[in-house]
């Protein structure tokens, strides 16, 4: 038998048999599903706390996220009140920050405390014009999820108030619950204005859409944030989808499901950011571990990593303040035009860029370049004090190339200082 014809006998072995199904369920079956469809540990046992039923086979979420077929959506997950102390300790603590200006911004970011829907709404906004809006070449969107019907109705009329005092163009709310709610029901606000014998429904806090199907609403330029109540919540796709913000309790699969919202592919996609009001991180990985056995939350760094990392790379020489200037100047262009500016325009902003980063490549280059070459000779004279017999030459040679390879390994680390940075970078988007 020839490989072809061996081949082809494996392939035809491998035709679905008449008499076996196959059935793929969700990545976060609940316990009934477990019940009915698993497979007990040990089939000589009963089914019990120590002999569960268990999956034939898992097409993990961790190995989804290792082959790129979703995002890991704790990776940028942080609370608010992380996010609050940050500010609290970088106000107190740090004497690098010198401008007064900042030090007061970031006083009256921390002085709105969360404590209001207008102050979260203001927190969520500035975090999403800030961080956000620009991502997937202006198409990203967040999503708000709120506690209950009520709330998403003060949600929504404190989103448009900001909207509309801001001038923001272009950045319109939607806001997505079943049946209606009374306003008396929404408690007393004057600074809403809600009125207590109104019903407030989704057709009339979103004008103008008629009977539409807000999830084909949403996916539409001007539509950047959905305000969520018990909707929308799971089995929605949308992969544009960036930002989430959580004023809600959740737990268990429902924080698991709720989060995965953000998980889709899309070009150009490849980071989330989740600000959670409500809930302790801890039972959030707590839910996802019992699903994602790779799942974790990155501990707050110390605060002053950042200049760190600067400090080690200007120690380098490799840029200096003129190769900023000109680098800022060029990708401050990149980031106001997108990819429907067209390809030549694309290309031009990408030469621009490599021209801004041409000296200090050239010299880092060329430093690589010597450090490699010096300590191929150092090896060459190590060989031949070996072949000599001098021990002396010798050990003056291991001791150069030591020397040597030490500032290689801290050249090449150069590199990798950006990266440590960006992995931090989430700390300080509040």
């Amino acid at each position: 038998m020839s490989v072809e014809e061996l081949l082809l006998e494996i392939q035809k072995s491998r035709i679905k048999p008449n008499n076996v199904s196959h059935f793929a369920f969700t990545a976060t079956p609940k316990h009934n599903t477990m019940t009915l469809f698993g497979r007990l540990e040990d089939e000589s046992l009963p089914p019990s706390k120590d002999n569960p039923p268990v999956s034939f086979d898992k097409y993990t979420q961790r190995q989804a996220i290792e082959e790129g077929f979703i995002l890991d959506v704790l990776k940028n997950y942080l609370s608010y009140k992380t996010a609050y102390q940050i500010g609290d300790k970088f106000i107190k603590n740090n004497e690098k920050v010198d401008s007064k200006e900042a030090k007061r911004a970031i006083a009256e970011w921390k002085s709105l405390h969360a404590t209001s829907i207008t102050n979260k709404v203001k927190i969520i906004m500035e975090h999403f014009r800030k961080n956000v809006v620009g991502l997937l070449d202006g198409e990203a969107k967040a999503m708000v999820v709120t506690s209950r019907r009520n709330v998403a109705v003060k949600y929504k009329l404190a989103f448009d108030r900001y909207i509309e005092d801001n001038n923001l163009h272009g950045v319109k709310s939607l806001v997505a619950f079943s049946g209606k709610v009374l306003g008396k029901d929404c408690g007393k606000s004057d600074e809403f204005n809600i009125d207590p014998e109104t019903e407030y429904t989704e057709n009339n806090l979103n004008p103008g859409l008629g009977n539409q199907d807000l999830r084909h609403v949403f996916d539409k330029q001007e539509f950047k944030v959905m305000i969520v109540a018990n909707k929308f919540q799971t089995g929605f796709n949308q992969p544009k989808l960036v930002a989430m913000y959580i004023d809600k309790k959740i737990g268990d699969v429902d924080a698991v499901q709720t989060l995965s919202r953000l998980n889709r592919t899309y070009p150009g996609k490849d980071t989330t950011f989740v600000l959670d009001f409500a809930n302790d991180p801890k039972d959030i990985l707590s839910a996802f571990q019992k699903y994602d056995e790779g799942a974790e939350l990155e501990d707050v760094q110390d605060l002053d990593v950042v200049y760190d990392s600067k400090n080690v790379l200007d120690e380098m020489h490799i840029y200096n303040t003129q190769d900023l200037e000109k680098f800022k100047n060029v990708n401050a262009l990149t980031l106001l035009k997108g990819k429907k500016d067209g390809q030549a325009k694309q290309e031009e902003l990408h030469r621009k860029l490599y021209d801004a980063t041409q000296r200090p490549t050239d010299l880092y280059n060329a430093k690589l370049k010597r450090l490699v070459e010096e300590i191929k000779s150092w090896d060459e004279s190590i060989v031949k004090a070996e072949k000599s017999g001098d021990e002396k030459a010798k050990e003056v040679a291991e001791a150069r190339r030591e020397e040597l390879s030490i500032s290689l390994e801290e050249l090449k680390g150069f590199c990798a200082h950006p990266l440590e940075i960006g992995i931090r970078m989430k700390y300080y988007h509040f």
